[in-house]
């Protein structure tokens, strides 16, 4: 019996140190499970940090080609905006050249303009002052083509030239009557270069020669005309 007890304590103690081996295997069993996912757990975690790393490294990439992209880019809009600011400031500079040779251009025929309507002006009150004196000639000219109406009508022939049918009562009345036939018609003249240069049939420049020449043939004639009035009343012919 006592053999059996210590048989049967030796088998518990057997089975127990057993049990304690297998407890102790089975908690390092553990243990080296749980090191093995802590070890998996960090290379995942390492993994995955690599491979943020990596999407990182690929994004500052992305970021770079993005960049140098955007950069090109810029270039390329600021050599772009270059070439069109060179182009416009040759088209500027040629416009304003351009501009100024107009303006210049019509400066100058503005004063032509001015120029010319000075010497109307003048050319006018030349014309006025003509006037009064062609009065005193039209008052003693109408008793003349009285009497010439009236040679005209008693005579009644219209085969004969006008000056044929007047009679001039000396020579001055017959210079005096070709002065003022003279003096009308070169004012018919003036009068049609006036509606020639309103109806654009004649130019500015041409007008005023034109003008310039009768006006002065004008003033001859009736300067002549003025000395054969004075001579005319000298002698107490009216």
């Amino acid at each position: 019996a006592e053999r059996e007890r210590q048989e049967r304590e030796r088998a518990e103690r057997e089975r127990a140190s057993q049990a304690a081996r297998e407890q102790e295997a089975a908690e390092r069993m553990r243990r080296e499970a749980v090191e093995r996912e802590q070890e998996a757990e960090r290379q995942r975690a390492r993994e995955a940090q690599r491979a943020r790393e990596q999407e990182q490294e690929e994004l500052r990439e992305v970021q770079r080609a993005i960049e140098r992209e955007k950069a090109a880019e810029e270039n390329a809009r600021l050599e772009l905006q270059g070439l069109v600011s060179s182009k416009l400031q040759v088209m500027m500079d040629d416009f304003i050249r351009r501009t100024d040779d107009e303006f210049e251009m019509y400066q100058g025929k503005q004063q032509k303009l001015e120029d010319n309507s000075g010497r109307i002006g003048e050319r006018v009150a030349e014309l006025e002052r003509e006037k009064g004196k062609l009065l005193v000639i039209e008052e003693h000219l109408g008793q003349a083509q009285a009497q010439m109406e009236g040679w005209m009508a008693a005579r009644q022939s219209r085969d004969r030239p006008v000056e044929e049918l007047v009679g001039y009562s000396d020579a001055l009345s017959r210079q005096l009557f070709k002065c003022t036939s003279e003096d009308k018609a070169i004012e018919d003249a003036l009068f049609a270069l006036d509606k020639a240069l309103g109806s654009e049939t004649v130019d500015c420049k041409r007008y005023l020669q034109l003008v310039a020449k009768y006006s002065k043939q004008q003033f001859f004639v009736k300067e002549l005309a003025n000395k054969i009035v004075a001579k005319r009343r000298q002698l107490k012919v009216f």
